[in-house]
Parts: C-alpha cells; structure tokens; sequence
C-alpha cells in the first residue's frame, strides 16, 4: 500500500537556513544594501525546487524533529512541514508540476496536489541522491553505490538504467538541448548517454577531479560540472574534453550549480555563492549578507530570485558593497 503523508500545521520545526537573494536588474555588480534575518538551528536543507506559481519546497535531511519536506507559498514568510518520517537528499519537478522527492532509503515520494499530500514509490530501500526530470518528463533517479534507474510514469515502475556506471554514488544528472545524458559520480567523473540512459560511456579527458557534486547545462550546449576541490570544470564538446574555469573562484569546493535564463552561472560553494556573466570564465563572489557560508544547494524561481541553503548560522548586520547586484535575506522559521 502506497504511505501517504499530508501537511503537519500544529509544530514549529527548526532546520538550517534558507536564505534568498533578489535580483534588482541585469546591470552587473551595482551598489545594494544587504541584509540577514536570525535563522533557526537543525537539521540540513540539501535540495530546493520552486514551481512555476513560485511555491518554494525544501528537503531537510536530519532527526526526527528536522527531516521532511517544507513548503512556503509566501516567498519564505512562513512554512508547512509534511513527510515527516524521511530525510530529503533530492527534489525534482515535472511539466504538469508534480513534485517528486528522493529519500534517505525510503524510495521516492510523489505529490501531484502542490505539496498537499505526498505518496511513497518505490524503489524502496534505496538512497536517491539525485533526481532529474528531462523534457520528456521521464524521471532519472541517480542512487548511492553507482544504481540509476528510469521512470516513465512518475515512480509507478522502474527501469535500471546501470550499463557502464561505476559502483559509486550518483550525485547529479542533466542533459543537453539534444537529449543526451550526463551523470556526475563521486570520484568517478562524468559519463555520458545518448541512448536515454540504456549505456554510459565516462567522458573526462582533463577532469583533474573525479569527485563531481553538481552539473548544469546552458542553452548552448556549455556543460559545467562542480567539483570537491577542483572548482569547476567546461566542456564545449558533450564532455569529450574539459578545461577548469577557476579565475575569481578563491573556494574550490563547490556543491551546486544553477544558471539563470539569462545565462549567469550560480555556484554554491563552502565558502558562498559565486557568480559567472561570461560562461565561467570570470566568477566574482556573491556573499555580502552570507559571510563565508557553506552552500549546498541553489534554486532559481520564474522572476530571477535566487534561494541558496546556508549551513552556517551567524547573524549578519546590514550593510552595502559595490560587488554585486543582489540583496540576500536569510528566510528560515519555519512555522
């Protein structure tokens, strides 16, 4: 029997901060005030996911009193906290705006009502530690120990998908405008499918690290993939060679990558948010109001608002620089 979950109103939850960061224009780097609100302490938010009416849900992986998946239908002004039993390590939506969330070992969970209520699929007992929806809406779940399976219809059944994969974790998965497949596995480096997952070839002549957490793909085909130490890496050719783009990137240990419709390219790293306007050749920090805060996970909604996890919890004052176009405002209370 499916396990349903529905919304849990009645409890304050206390989990790390998620913190928000508003785009005033697309003039770079113009003078702004910065400011921080007091965050809460708890568990880890390690995946965002907005959908198109601009709902925020958060996966929070911790205890009992922190996990599950939170939702704000207020820009971050307040939250509902529902699967309360699972830690979150993915988040992923499809085009009819069904949400689906990977679990610490209890498969994946479904919502087909906005968050409303959740249902559990299969498969169970596995670790998802990545999620990816292509433009088919075929669902790509990216497993701890090297497993990635396929789903056509929203988690009902299941295909492997495993053919030339390493036995390491699944960490982040894309595609390009062609439809072609990219994997980013832990210490194992990127491999490619044009196949629709059915066989894998590992694709990194000049990925000095092999420790990939995140992928992202612009329109033009450009794949960049975060790495553990090595910064970020390009690749204009689907992966056949990449070349590190680092200039102004002073963390190097990066966890996630998103890029704007107007092609700006976000990396979350330990020590914040960086931002590339020239298809990573130049990144310059986007940290006033963050501090030197570990990032793990980026999300972009319909207007160009940016919503980044901050793991740190330090009271930030107001204050303004010339560095960057952006006001961060740390929304975390979750009520």
């Amino acid at each position: 029997m499916d396990k349903i979950f529905t919304n849990v109103r009645s409890m304050k939850f206390a989990v790390f901060g998620l913190l928000l960061m508003v785009v005033f224009g697309h003039e770079a780097y113009s003078q702004n005030s910065w400011l921080s609100t007091k965050g809460p302490k708890g568990g880890s938010l390690y995946a965002i996911v907005i959908k198109q009416n601009k709902d925020i849900f958060v996966g929070s992986y911790g205890n009992n009193s922190s996990q599950g998946i939170f939702r704000s239908t207020d820009n971050g002004d307040t939250w509902i906290r529902s699967v309360t039993t699972e830690s979150i390590w993915s988040l992923a939506k499809n085009s009819n705006g069904d949400l689906f969330a990977g679990t610490d070992g209890g498969g994946l969970y479904l919502s087909t009502d906005d968050g409303s209520t959740w249902v559990q699929k299969g498969p169970i007992n596995k670790v998802m530690r990545s999620l990816f929806v292509n433009s088919g809406d075929s669902l790509y779940a990216g497993m701890a120990g090297g497993e990635l399976y396929l789903s056509t219809n929203s988690g009902a059944s299941w295909q492997s998908k495993n053919s030339g994969l390493p036995a390491n974790d699944v960490l982040a998965l894309t595609a390009n405008s062609s439809g072609d497949l990219f994997a980013g596995i832990w210490s194992g480096g990127v491999y490619r499918s044009t196949d629709g997952g059915t066989t894998w070839t590992q694709n990194d002549t000049g990925l000095t690290d092999l420790r990939v957490r995140a992928l992202a793909c612009n329109s033009r085909g450009t794949l960049f993939a975060g790495t553990d130490g090595g910064g970020v890496f390009r690749t204009t050719d689907n992966g056949e060679t990449w070349t590190q783009c680092n200039t102004g990137l002073t963390w190097t240990y990066t966890y996630a990558l998103k890029i704007d419709g107007a092609g700006n390219i976000f990396v979350g790293t330990y020590g914040g948010v960086y931002q590339s306007k020239d298809n990573g050749d130049n990144w310059l920090i986007d940290t006033s109001g963050l501090g030197s805060a570990y990032v793990r996970s980026l999300a972009i909604d319909s207007s160009g608002t940016i919503f980044c996890r901050n793991k740190r919890w330090v009271n930030f004052p107001n204050r303004s620089n010339n560095r960057c176009e952006r006001d961060w405002k740390e929304y975390s209370d979750f009520i």
